[in-house]
């Protein structure tokens, strides 16, 4: 019936959740662990106006979220100034970041990883996009602004405030920065296939 249905749903998103509670700060403390096997950015800032500091924290938090997760491991192919151009047929979650720092980060997959990426963290057998999907998406790219917030709050010596996830889906669309932003976009690559980083920082 309708109430089964609703009722396993919920308990679904319940038991996501709680998978999901308190590993931000697993992720946190075992960062500084295995590190040091992983690719991340030179001291010198992006094209001149991100810094490396600022966008590592982010790295690192994906790195970890594919290990400890996921089970497999993230790989960085690339780094390249976006121009937020069309994604076709393309899952994306954001998650916006004030305080000493301002910005978007995010997380973008083709469809089949996401299908892919969800299964695994969930333990389905899952083929189209649904709720369950779209909110696993976006406790995804949480985990990692909550990472990174952990990380560079403690580099400024203020706390950092996250907005709530947004998930965006569809055939095609445009992500574009405020005017003075700078996007960045990090293709990334695992074994259950291409997925991507995303940043946009305000004033850096």
């Amino acid at each position: 019936t309708l109430t089964q249905v609703s009722t396993r749903k919920m308990r679904i998103k319940r038991s996501m959740l709680y998978k999901f509670s308190g590993i931000v700060v697993r992720l946190v403390r075992s960062a500084s662990v295995e590190s040091s096997n992983r690719d991340f950015l030179g001291s010198a800032s992006v094209s001149g106006q991100m810094k490396a500091e600022y966008v590592n924290p982010f790295l690192d938090g994906v790195y970890e979220l594919f290990g400890t997760m996921l089970g497999c491991e993230a790989r960085r192919t690339g780094l390249a100034l976006s121009d937020g151009g069309a994604r076709p047929r393309e899952m994306m979650a954001l998650v916006g970041f004030s305080g000493a720092v301002k910005g978007t980060t995010g997380l973008h997959f083709p469809f089949d990883t996401g299908l892919a990426v969800a299964g695994r963290l969930l333990s389905m057998d899952i083929t189209e996009w649904d709720d369950t999907v779209s909110d696993t998406v976006g406790e995804l790219a949480n985990i990692v602004a909550g990472s990174a917030k952990a990380r560079i709050s403690e580099q400024v010596g203020e706390t950092l405030e996250l907005s709530l996830p947004v998930v965006l889906h569809g055939g095609e669309f445009d992500v574009r920065a405020p005017s003075k932003a700078v996007w960045l976009d990090v293709p990334m690559t695992c074994e259950l296939g291409p997925f991507g980083l995303c940043l946009s920082f305000q004033g850096q």
